[in-house]
């Protein structure tokens, strides 16, 4: 549209019902002339017939004139100038219709005819009236009552309203409700003042630039902290825009609380993941996943843009990033053990990177926006670095473990192939010797042969040692049954030991949870209670239950000896302690106790009455004899 039809345009509707007036009072003026000049008619008369009329005319134009004054849009003028035409033209054409009929087909103008269908159209003309008048009415009740219930709510809800309007760009304060009034400082005296005067950003947040007609036309919604009463808050701002587009509404809706449980909640939901990935880490068994389970958890618990896992001065893996961002950060988070904060530039941005240690060996570092990340982020990176640092420390020891499992199965190689079969054949060629040799020689060689047989016991004892720590994280045990292994190692006893009285009570035929050391167990533990005894008549009484609620077999080793001291009892099992100044090892009991501690059990030692010592084993029982404990078998 050109700049001369704008200008033109409010004019167009006014400007017609000024022509409609006009146009009108065309015939009483005709009429009076005639009566007047043409027919001498008296003036009062013809003045009196066309006054109303003539008013009726100069109505109509004052009303066209009336629109083009004022302020109105042009819509409302071009609908009443509309309406004025149209009511015209349909009481002329009414008219010209009327008078027609008469004139050419009936020949006769009938006057009361004429004046009774101009009655009949005002009287439609006047239900028309009506019914838009009641219709307008109505609507305008609801409106008003539509506006009562928005007022009530513009006063009651608990967000905080204003209504804006714009001036030279900017949004001004028109009205607020009590909500608003009461939650900012300078909202008491906010109506006529600018918006960004009267809700201040609270300290840290950027100052807002004015709120335009964009803002509020394109409903727009945000987060913002505001300085209120009750201090710094948290909102969220939404502008609602009116149909007339000449202003709105701004809706402050106090979120803090929301915001901070909903944080709280996320943050519960965090941890909870990273102990998740902290049990997932407790089965890693290589560090290359354990590594990657650890960045797996920064790309799902944290919001960065790139992170890196450095250890021992090299990244073993990375998101999104070859290298760190900060590798200051690195040394100083595996010196200090705290997490460590900062910001740093990189190709023109700034990055806000947060940086944990994974012990001293090196660290963990994310890295994103600014502002991305706070205090909770490093208490849960170090929550995470802490797992990892535990599940590489334990890899370690495994590591350290096999290392050491590996050493000692080589070692039990030698004693097996080697050192055992090589005293074999001397024990073979002393068996030839034997009967062989001057009986000056005999005794030598009865202590050459009592030298090996204590070398081959010692090598069998080292070599069931060194099983019992090889095996010991892996190796499963099975039911043993214990009768049946007691009576093999207490007929070994005899014949090894035929001065020893060797005593058996009822044994409970139950199976135990165990391996193929347990005859090597008790074998120690009977040896034990003959090799150290001082007596001449040595006596061993071995005594076997079995508990079934507790689930264990119990086992009892008596003998008559010098017992162990007080002092003694809590050592005893210690690894190369002897005794009593006892022929041995040092390794039985302290083999005892380990093939026990394997299984689960336990022993201890205490006075027997009248002298001596007894040991006591406990041993688990197999599940099946959990539910149902056997008989008693009573020794051959």
């Amino acid at each position: 549209m050109s700049r001369l039809a704008e200008r033109v345009r409010p004019f167009v509707g006014p400007g017609a019902l000024i022509a409609l007036g006009a146009l009108l009072v065309v015939v009483p003026v005709y009429d009076v002339f005639t009566d007047v000049y043409l027919q001498r008619k008296l003036p009062f008369s013809t003045l009196l017939e066309n006054a109303l009329p003539v008013l009726c005319a100069a109505l109509v134009v004052a009303a066209g004139v009336w629109l083009a004054a004022s302020d109105r849009d042009t819509d409302y003028a071009d609908t009443v100038a509309a309406w004025g035409v149209v009511t015209v033209v349909a009481a002329v054409a009414l008219h010209v219709w009327v008078i027609g009929i008469q004139l050419v087909v009936q020949d006769d103008l009938k006057p009361f005819v004429i004046a009774a269908d101009a009655i009949v159209a005002a009287a439609v003309l006047g239900i028309f009236i009506g019914v838009s008048d009641a219709r307008t009415e109505a609507r305008t009740e609801r409106l008003e009552t539509e506006r009562d219930r928005f007022g009530a709510l513009f006063e009651n809800t608990t967000d905080c309203v204003a209504e804006l309007s714009f001036a030279d760009g900017d949004a001004v304060v028109t009205h607020a409700n009590g909500q608003f009034r009461s939650t900012f400082a300078d909202g008491r005296a906010a109506e006529g003042r600018r918006l960004r005067d009267v809700v201040e950003p609270a300290s840290g947040d950027a100052l807002d630039r004015r709120v335009t007609p964009d803002d509020v036309r394109e409903a727009t919604e945000s987060e913002v902290h505001r300085e209120t009463a009750a201090g710094d808050r948290l909102f969220l701002r939404r502008f609602v825009p009116l149909e007339s587009d000449t202003g709105g509404y701004v809706v402050y809706t106090d979120v803090t609380d929301q915001k901070r449980l909903a944080e709280e909640r996320a943050e519960r939901n965090r941890v909870e993941y990273l102990h998740d990935v902290a049990s997932q880490l407790g089965g890693a068994t290589e560090r290359e996943r354990a590594h990657a389970l650890a960045m797996d958890a920064v790309a799902e618990a944290f919001d960065f843009e790139g992170a890196v896992l450095s250890l021992d001065g090299d990244v073993v893996t990375a998101r999104n990033a070859a290298e760190p961002i900060c590798p200051n950060a690195i040394t100083e988070a595996a010196e200090t053990g705290d997490p460590v904060f900062g910001t740093t530039t990189r190709d023109g941005r700034t990055y806000a990177v947060v940086t944990a240690g994974v012990g001293d060996r090196g660290a963990l570092q994310t890295w994103g926006p600014v502002d991305v990340f706070d205090e909770r982020d490093g208490t849960a990176a170090e929550l995470l670095t802490t797992h990892l640092t535990e599940t590489l420390r334990r890899l370690d020891r495994e590591a350290r473990v096999q290392h050491e499992r590996e050493r000692l199965e080589f070692i039990n190689r030698i004693l097996r192939h080697n050192l055992l079969n090589g005293m074999n054949v001397v024990d073979a060629r002393v068996d030839l010797l034997k009967g062989n040799v001057d009986e000056s020689h005999e005794d030598h060689l009865a202590v050459v042969d009592d030298r090996v047989d204590d070398m081959v016991s010692l090598i069998e004892t080292i070599r069931a040692f060194m099983q019992t720590i090889v095996e010991r994280a892996d190796h499963e045990l099975e039911p043993v049954a214990l009768a049946d292994t007691l009576e093999r190692e207490v007929a070994k006893l005899r014949d090894a030991h035929p001065a020893a009285a060797v005593r058996v009570d009822a044994l409970p035929a139950v199976d135990v949870l165990a391996d193929d050391l347990l005859p090597e167990l008790f074998e120690n533990l009977l040896t034990n209670a003959v090799q150290h005894n001082d007596k001449p008549d040595p006596r061993v009484a071995i005594e076997a239950t079995a508990d079934a609620d507790a689930g264990v077999a119990v086992v009892h080793v008596a003998d008559n000896g010098p017992g162990v001291p007080d002092d003694e009892k809590d050592d005893v099992f210690d690894k190369g302690v002897k005794g009593l100044s006892s022929p041995g090892s040092g390794f039985g009991l302290y083999l005892v106790r380990e093939i026990v501690d394997t299984y689960g059990g336990r022993i201890a030692v205490a006075d027997n009455d009248p002298e001596g010592a007894v040991f006591t084993v406990e041993l688990p029982l197999a599940d099946a004899e959990r539910d149902a404990v056997g008989g008693d078998r009573t020794p051959d």
